[in-house]
């Protein structure tokens, strides 16, 4: 089934063109935009920019997503698709690197849309057909004509309902070990003021030389790295051409926001640096 058979009318729309929407445009309230950022997850969320109402009547009305739309990534990180979530916004403008998919819910289940469109089959398609002058990106024309697998109602219900469970799951997860990283870091902040300061060059070695993997590896850009946190739950990749390599065990320290993060990822190579714990065997 290709995308644009799926839209409803008008239903696949892209961001605003050039100086319609620029940087001097964001205010503190008003209609949130989802850019790149806020696609991280199942939903679009995170902190958002905002237009003001007067600036969205008059420039930006077209370029929307509403509750139970898909936003695809048109330009940079090529893959990226996230669902709208019902709440806490009503209306969204997308930003110029995304676009809007609005599928027609009598034909299709948005939420196996979505899945579907995170299967590698479906990535494979975006780099297929990806124009590769400049920045790599895709056009609202490509978009409509990538396809995903025409199945039954009930089973396109059945996989998003299983899907969607594990996501949940996930999340859930994702919540505890940042309590869990809460309770740790207040523990270690009541604890370190008991001991005695001791260089850190006598418990690591920083930048530990390691044998580049031979195929594509996981790839940890530094805006990856989680803050605060100690997990890394998301990353992407990349050809084991350059970086830094870094094992299970491991703590990254991004060289820009000197942020202590702790690596939990088969062999890798971060965009920072890392440091190697003494006589603790990485895995």
């Amino acid at each position: 089934m290709r995308l644009e058979d799926l839209a409803v009318e008008d239903g696949i729309v892209g961001g605003p063109f050039g100086s319609t929407l620029v940087g001097a445009d964001y205010v503190n309230a008003g209609v949130p935009v989802v850019r790149g950022s806020n696609m991280r997850g199942r939903f679009v969320s995170g902190e958002f920019v905002y237009v003001t109402l007067r600036k969205f009547d008059r420039d930006l009305s077209r370029n929307t997503a509403e509750p139970g739309d898909l936003v695809f990534t048109q330009r940079g990180t090529l893959g990226q698709v996230a669902l709208v979530p019902d709440s806490p916004y009503g209306i969204y403008v997308v930003s110029q690197s995304q676009m809007r998919v609005r599928v027609d819910a009598s034909k299709v289940e948005p939420l196996y849309v979505y899945y579907a469109c995170m299967a590698p089959s479906f990535l494979r398609q975006i780099d297929d057909m990806a124009i590769r002058t400049g920045v790599p990106h895709i056009n609202l024309g490509i978009l409509g004509k990538l396809q995903i697998p025409d199945m039954p109602r009930r089973e396109q219900q059945a996989i998003a309902e299983v899907l969607g469970a594990l996501d949940d799951k996930i999340a859930a997860n994702g919540r505890l070990i940042l309590l869990v990283e809460e309770r740790l870091r207040a523990l270690f902040e009541r604890d370190i003021r008991r001991g005695e300061p001791r260089l850190l060059s006598e418990f690591i070695l920083l930048n530990p030389r390691r044998e580049p993997p031979s195929d594509p590896a996981p790839h940890i850009p530094m805006q990856m790295l989680p803050s605060p946190g100690v997990a890394i739950l998301e990353f992407g990749v990349a050809s084991p051409n350059g970086g830094v390599r870094f094992m299970n065990g491991d703590t990254l320290l991004a060289r820009i926001t000197l942020a202590w993060k702790t690596a939990r990822l088969a062999m890798c190579f971060a965009c920072g640096m890392v440091m190697s714990v003494l006589g603790l065997p990485s895995t």
